[in-house]
């Protein structure tokens, strides 16, 4: 079982996912389908009480909620449903890309099949052999599901004052600009608010540009590695955040 799925972009642009753990697909799936079992009770309390018409057209009316849920709200939010959301996991193209509404309709069509009817026994399975995340509805649709980093502010991080003992890492980090260092400060801040596709290709790009910059080797993430240079930056300018 992977622990993260490594992507390459078109861009060149290296991307490491932490993949989702199979506990934490559970834990959507469990909340999802206990949402989708309070709207079956609402919805049957609303007809006894005649609050709601009770014929054949209506019900299949009231019935599309349940069987259209994973669809709709993985199309319409950003590929997450409510306990994907609690859980802090979303689905994405195993290429890194932005799934399309066409992969949304492959792995929830074969969702009805894989996890309804087989209790999601065969999802389980699938998961535990395939090593990328992704039950037979990913593979099909060219999808995974992956954990979202936690969030921090950005007071947590590069606005802490640093100690006089401090001693910088990259030395010379004080031939950035002003400009340079807000541009820095701004993609990181994108970053910690919306960790995506597109917020991870930014701070991959921009930990590059900053390397030539410095003419040194980023160490660790692209995100420690940008937060290191600013506290070194005001260590050795003297700024106070």
């Amino acid at each position: 079982m992977a622990d993260s799925y490594k992507i390459n972009t078109t861009q060149n642009v290296h991307l490491d996912f932490e993949v989702a753990s199979i506990g934490d697909r559970i834990g959507a799936g469990i909340i999802d389908m206990l949402i989708i079992y309070a709207y079956y009770i609402l919805i049957t309390v609303l007809i006894a009480f005649e609050l709601l018409p009770n014929d054949a057209g209506y019900l299949y009316v009231y019935y599309l909620f349940p069987l259209l849920y994973h669809l709709g709200f993985e199309t319409l939010n950003n590929g997450r449903s409510i306990g994907k959301m609690v859980l802090k996991t979303r689905v994405m193209r195993a290429d890194g890309t932005e799934p399309h509404f066409s992969d949304f309709v492959i792995r929830w069509f074969i969702g009805l099949f894989e996890i309804m009817i087989s209790s999601g026994v065969v999802a389980v399975f699938a998961y535990l052999f395939n090593g990328k995340g992704q039950r037979i509805g990913d593979i099909a649709a060219g999808t995974t599901v992956v954990k979202l980093k936690q969030r921090v502010t950005l007071s947590q991080t590069i606005f802490e004052e640093t100690a006089e003992t401090y001693v910088p890492t990259y030395t010379n980090a004080d031939v950035l600009t002003d400009a340079e260092i807000e541009a820095i400060k701004e993609v990181i801040n994108a970053f910690t608010k919306n960790y995506s596709v597109e917020t991870l290709t930014l701070i991959s790009k921009t930990k590059f540009v900053i390397e030539q910059r410095l003419n040194v080797k980023a160490q660790g993430s692209d995100k420690d590695f940008l937060m290191l240079v600013i506290r070194d930056f005001n260590h050795i300018t003297g700024r106070i955040e």
